[in-house]
């Protein structure tokens, strides 16, 4: 009888283990994808206004320089942008100090936010905008992208 009742107390005892195990699985994955959701929207945000305003004089300064290739654009190029994007759109795109003209447009893992643009015929532009992901490495495929299933230009991993 004591071995019967020892018994019954371990298989009890992992099937807690693995149901709270279980449980947390749930608890993060779901966390980690609402992140993801989120984190679309912001990039989201970012690329529709630059493609929505191209003629803007802030935006124009940037992409006057771009030929056909596409181009990352560096960290004071995209500190320029999001000051230009958070004064015409009223809100605040996760930059760190707006008046730091070197300050980045970051993501939920407070990361640079990447932007890549190419000139495709006279005045039309594209743009790439990207977050590197919870694992903070471009080019993977936990990378959040804007357009959807673009593919962001990198040449190596970050």
């Amino acid at each position: 009888m004591y071995t019967k009742y020892r018994y019954n107390i371990i298989v009890f005892t992992l099937a807690c283990i693995i149901a709270a195990s279980l449980i947390l699985w749930f608890i993060l994955y779901n966390s980690n994808q609402v992140d993801k959701t989120a984190e679309y929207s912001h990039v989201a945000s970012v690329c529709a206004f630059l493609q929505e305003n191209p003629h803007n004089p802030e935006v124009r300064k940037i992409v006057d320089a771009l030929n056909s290739k596409w181009r990352i654009l560096d960290e004071s190029e995209c500190a320029y942008l999001a000051k230009a994007m958070n004064k015409l759109m009223c809100i605040d795109l996760a930059v760190l100090d707006i008046n730091n003209a070197d300050a980045p447009i970051l993501d939920r893992w407070r990361r640079r936010v990447l932007i890549a643009a190419r000139k495709v015929d006279g005045a039309k532009f594209d743009f790439i905008v990207w977050s590197r992901g919870p694992d903070g490495i471009s080019g993977t495929y936990d990378d959040i992208v804007s357009p959807y299933k673009s593919i962001p230009p990198v040449k190596s991993r970050e």
